[in-house]
């Protein structure tokens, strides 16, 4: 089937990864200093492994987001990887109503955009989405990075508000 917008989004800011970066590489200087100095015992191994793993845990999820944004003819699709594993369809005939948003970039720093809730959020690296009501009242935003190929790509099938 052919798609008239195809999206994918990663989270790739590189103040993310280099804030997470800062405080690996502050825990690894922690280590070394640590071990040069023999002050290290089982306790201080066991809680540097776990906050290790926990921070580079982090990075990997973060890394691993992944939302993907399809309109067509039957609808607008998505899938927001690692959270659903399949694509989740939403057809034209239940979508009530349609707008095409630009916020504020401050408001995706925020991460709250307390005009959108309460919704399905799916939202991964832009200020840009399309905000979705369906016929049974669920509300759905989804993030976007190309404004105008949306819009047309919506036109085509309904009436964007």
């Amino acid at each position: 089937m052919g798609y008239e917008h195809k999206e994918k989004l990663q989270l790739r800011h590189w103040l993310v990864y280099g804030v997470f970066g800062l405080f690996l590489i502050g825990w690894i200087y922690l280590l070394i200093e640590t071990l040069s100095k023999g002050e290290q015992n089982r306790t201080f191994f066991i809680f540097w492994i776990i906050v290790f793993a926990i921070l580079a845990g982090i990075v990997v999820y973060l890394h691993s987001l992944k939302l993907v944004v399809k309109i067509g003819e039957k609808g607008i699709s998505y899938k927001y990887a690692p959270w659903t594993k399949h694509k989740t369809w939403i057809s034209w005939d239940k979508i009530k109503s349609c707008h095409v948003i630009q916020s504020p970039t401050g408001r995706t720093w925020t991460g709250y955009h307390d005009e959108f809730h309460p919704t399905f959020f799916m939202n991964v690296d832009a200020n840009k989405g399309i905000l979705l009501e369906t016929t049974d009242g669920t509300t759905y935003f989804l993030g976007i990075r190309n404004l105008q190929s949306v819009k047309d790509a919506i036109s085509k099938y309904m009436k964007i508000d």
